[in-house]
């Protein structure tokens, strides 16, 4: 599949980034969600999952790239009520994109655009695993 008719859509994912107190970005899985085109948040938690799974097997810390949050959020009647949501890492964002429905365009636009936000230093010390090529470090002198 070609990606030369996506149109550019790294604006919209910049929009939702956030910089936590120490400067590292993070996104949040309720607003990934809404951009990855799934309406519901429930429909997108299999997704999630999914990731985790792929994050665990690949030797990483779940705790490290997806962590939990409660937010407060405004209902219609004023009243207020709290929600669950993920603060995500970059990989976070990656191995989700990697396993959401690549027919959308705007998938294929975020699978992209983390590949492009995640250094090669930054892979390798995940030990991460693309497509299906395992990515991993290397012990010893070169």
């Amino acid at each position: 599949m070609e990606n030369e008719n996506i149109p550019d859509l790294k604006p919209i994912f910049e929009s939702i980034q956030h910089t936590d107190d120490a400067g590292k970005a993070f996104w949040k899985a309720r607003e990934l969600s809404n951009i990855l085109g799934y309406s519901e948040y429930r429909n997108f938690k299999p997704i999630v999952e999914k990731a985790m799974e792929v994050c665990r097997n690949n030797a990483n810390s779940i705790a490290d790239h997806f962590v939990e949050l409660n937010e407060m959020v405004e209902l219609g009647s004023g009243a207020f009520r709290t929600i669950q949501n993920l603060k995500l890492s970059k990989y976070a964002c990656l191995l989700i994109s990697m396993n959401a429905n690549n027919k959308r365009s705007i998938v294929l636009q975020a699978q992209a655009y983390f590949t492009d936000k995640i250094s090669a230093s930054e892979l390798i010390g995940e030990k991460a695993t693309i497509g299906k090529i395992p990515i991993v470090q290397m012990e010893g002198e070169i």
